[in-house]
């Protein structure tokens, strides 16, 4: 699944290392943000969700709506 990983009182770049560290898939950072994206089992999630300084979000699916054009 995928995720955002919120980096709420630990550096951008520890929570990337503890990322990759878990075995996240498809790490994208948005420095700019405090954030990343990647993918994640549920059991890397847990690992993830339990470090202090982080905040774990599953991104939900994603869906453009249609709208007769075109």
């Amino acid at each position: 699944m995928r995720y955002t990983v919120i980096a709420k009182g630990m550096p951008i770049d520890q929570a990337e290392s503890e990322c990759r560290k878990a075995g996240a898939r498809d790490i994208r950072v948005a420095r700019s943000l405090g954030q990343l994206f990647c993918d994640l089992d549920d059991a890397q999630a847990a690992t993830l969700g339990n470090l202090p300084g982080l905040v774990l979000s599953p991104i939900g699916k994603v869906s453009i709506p249609r709208t007769g054009g075109l």
